[in-house]
């Protein structure tokens, strides 16, 4: 099923670009919304893909760098069928570089009141052998409103037909969203909420602050520096965080592992489940925290020392503790996985 993600509406346009610098094609700051003109016609673009509908710009292709100057915290959306897709923040305007000489296409839009309702799709499903037994990859319908601060936004909108490509955006953007099929993502040095999405590529967040979502089938995901609200959904990746600086995490796995480590606690809640997987979760002696861990059939182990940790409630399979005399709520669970309370350094 095909999910919309967002609307794009448009009235009137003029756009063209020019020659820059070192070969780069810029896209001429009169372009107001999401239309297009070329070849004896005006075309308004609105694209659907598989993981989610998402912006699509419908612009000249290109096969070098490729820039516009967007406005304060644009925002941008990314669609891609495979590759390595890496963004960094630091650019004063929004830059594509196409590292395999395929045709980008590049082109702008004006966010709307009917942009902020975004959908995406029921489920996603992948036969995949784990365990010896082939089993299906399922992801939950998610739906979310985006602020209406957004509105009026300028907004760039890339689509990469396969290939590596290297975006570069300012620190601060109003949103980014990246359908990315099977591409892996790496993210770096961006504030501002984000969805990221990909069927099976791997997805890495490098110093990243801002209300998150990143939903994989069975592609890995590393997260290090990141701040905000993290959710991760995944059907089968494994999820890594050193160092964990979250303000808020709602974590979920099916048959992958969790490994968490807290450099620091905000206000909470931390939430982490796994069907299957090895839930660990490791935290700084002498900072404050409740947590909860429970295993349906695994066990949970809990290597805190009494001196560091006050133990509420333990069995075999579930365990309460506080430190340093409570704090934000920490729950750890897995339905047939162990789940390992530890201070951070301990394996």
């Amino acid at each position: 099923m095909l999910a919309r993600l967002l609307t794009l509406s448009s009235s009137s346009a003029h756009s063209g670009f020019t020659r820059g610098e070192r070969g780069e094609r810029t896209l001429n700051t009169s372009m107001t919304n999401l239309t297009v003109r070329g070849g004896g016609g005006v075309r308004t673009c609105l694209a659907f893909a598989t993981a989610f509908a998402a912006f699509c710009g419908i612009g000249l292709p290109v096969q070098a760098d490729q820039a516009a100057l967007a406005g304060p915290s644009p925002v941008v959306s990314i669609n891609s069928t495979s590759g390595q897709i890496t963004i960094n923040g630091g650019e004063p305007g929004v830059r594509v570089h196409s590292g395999g000489g395929q045709n980008v296409s590049f082109s702008r839009f004006v966010f709307g009141e009917g942009n902020r309702h975004v959908q995406l799709p029921q489920a996603q499903n992948r036969f995949q052998l784990i365990g010896g037994r082939w089993r299906v990859l399922r992801l939950p319908a998610r739906q979310f409103e985006l602020p209406p601060v957004l509105v009026g936004r300028t907004g760039v909108s890339i689509g990469n037909p396969g290939g590596d490509m290297n975006v570069f955006v300012p620190n601060q953007v109003g949103a980014l969203f990246v359908n990315a099929g099977a591409s892996n993502v790496t993210l770096n040095g961006v504030r501002g909420p984000y969805v990221i999405q990909t069927s099976g590529g791997a997805v890495q967040l490098h110093n990243v602050v801002g209300r998150g979502l990143i939903r994989t089938l069975n592609g890995d995901i590393d997260v290090s520096g990141v701040g905000g609200y993290v959710r991760i959904e995944t059907a089968a990746g494994n999820v890594v965080a050193n160092p964990g600086l979250a303000e808020r995490t709602d974590i979920t796995t099916g048959s992958g592992t969790i490994d968490w480590t807290f450099a620091r606690m905000g206000s909470g809640v931390y939430r982490f489940a796994s069907t299957g997987g090895v839930v660990r979760v490791s935290l700084q002696p002498g900072v404050g925290a409740f947590v909860d861990a429970l295993s349906d059939s695994g066990t949970v182990t809990n290597l805190f020392d009494p001196s560091m940790a006050q133990i509420t409630f333990t069995t075999p399979h579930a365990v309460s503790l506080s430190i340093a005399g409570g704090g934000p709520q920490v729950t750890a669970y897995s339905r047939s996985g162990s789940v390992i309370i530890q201070p951070i350094g301990a394996r």
